[in-house]
């Protein structure tokens, strides 16, 4: 990768990304070594990849001549599933959002000739149906039953939906503003994921935003609880992820009559690796708990941190710098950082930056994704918890 090409910004550019993020312009000059010429900063290829990086946008966005960065910013151009449509993204949100579309200019520099599978087409009038072939086609339940713990299932699942051309990240965004955003305008496609969730809620919020982008309806998705939503859309991913991690079979194997509802609630999302509100909802489809049973479990039941309001609240543990890495960017993304550095296309600089971590960090992200990249095989397609 040349580092030494120097571009022209537009000034007019500079301008509007300093007032939208209310830094000072002198700063970013400073800052970035950015030399004035007149309706033009000139910059350094590699000053131009940290300024993108600093803004979360694409480099080819901070060159545009053509395109209102501000309009930009401010309208996505995103579908929006959200029921208070009304309601404006935080700045911190969009700003979010803007770096996976740099992140993804970035990996596509990386992967020009990168050849991804594809999905096999689904039935849009049916969730149930969809969940069932997709489910299949994944062989999620061999992925399940080989996955220690909800967060390996989750690295797992997200692994093999960016095998067809869909990345995967998890970014700080509040959950009352979404749960999940999926993109398909440019390719890859982008799924983000919220860190706010719990991993047994990211695993349900995956499979909706997965849903979303099967209909060719990607957008930002409703923060609300599940299965709420008025919007069609939003209720068939709701269904669809339903029955992808909690199906027919699962739920009526393992129910206990001699349990009680919340008793069969704990049992089936502790086995299905996921969360309890998915569960809940799936036994009051299949008449298995009452309605009235339903509403007392939605009354105690926190989505967000999957649980009841007497469950003693989970630390969840503190994660080691290559789960966060790899939880963040997805394993694709990282695996290409990483594959990218040794062949010297890019520098320990570039990569300690674009994963944000310390230089002492790197041999253990590396370490990590040649493990992964080593255990990481094709499932056993006949194996079956139920």
């Amino acid at each position: 990768m040349t580092l030494s090409v120097k571009v022209l910004i537009p000034r007019e550019n500079i301008g509007i990304l300093s007032n939208y993020y209310n830094e000072s312009l002198d700063e970013i000059v400073t800052r970035f070594k950015l030399k004035d010429n007149k309706s033009h900063f000139v910059i350094s290829s590699a000053q131009l990849r940290k300024l993108g990086e600093f803004f979360g946008l694409s480099t080819s966005l901070l060159l545009s001549e053509k395109v209102p960065l501000e309009s930009l910013l401010t309208k996505l151009k995103l579908p929006t599933f959200r029921s208070q449509k009304s309601e404006k993204l935080s700045y911190k949100t969009i700003k979010q959002i803007l770096k996976v579309y740099y992140l993804r200019d970035l990996f596509s520099e990386l992967n020009s000739s990168k050849k991804y599978k594809k999905f096999p087409d689904i039935n849009k009038k049916s969730s149930i149906e969809s969940a069932k072939k997709i489910s299949e086609y994944l062989s999620f339940e061999s992925l399940r039953k080989n996955a220690k713990n909800p967060s390996k299932l989750l690295t797992t699942v997200r692994k093999r939906i960016e095998e067809h051309g869909i990345l995967t990240f998890t970014q700080s965004i509040s959950t009352s503003e979404t749960r999940g955003i999926s993109i398909a305008n440019g390719y890859p496609k982008i799924i983000i994921l919220t860190d706010k969730e719990s991993i047994s809620s990211r695993l349900f919020t995956l499979f909706h935003e997965l849903g979303h982008i099967l209909l060719n309806k990607p957008g930002i998705s409703d923060p609300n609880y599940y299965f709420t939503s008025v919007n069609p859309i939003e209720s068939w991913c709701d269904k669809f992820s339903a029955e992808i991690l909690y199906p027919r079979i699962l739920i009526e194997n393992t129910f206990d009559n001699k349990l009680s509802f919340i008793q069969n609630i704990k049992k089936i999302s502790k086995l299905a690796k996921g969360s309890k509100g998915g569960v809940a909802y799936n036994l009051k489809k299949y008449d298995l708990i009452s309605d009235r049973d339903y509403m007392q479990f939605r009354n105690s039941y926190d989505p967000i941190r999957d649980q009841l309001s007497n469950e003693e609240k989970s630390s969840g543990g503190r994660q080691t710098v290559s789960s966060r890495v790899i939880s963040s960017k997805g394993y694709t993304f990282t695996y290409t950082i990483i594959n990218a550095l040794s062949e010297e296309r890019i520098t320990d600089f570039e990569a300690i930056e674009t994963l944000e971590i310390k230089l002492k960090s790197l041999e253990t992200v590396i370490d990590q994704i040649h493990k992964l990249e080593n255990t990481f095989s094709e499932p056993d397609v006949n194996n079956s918890n139920y």
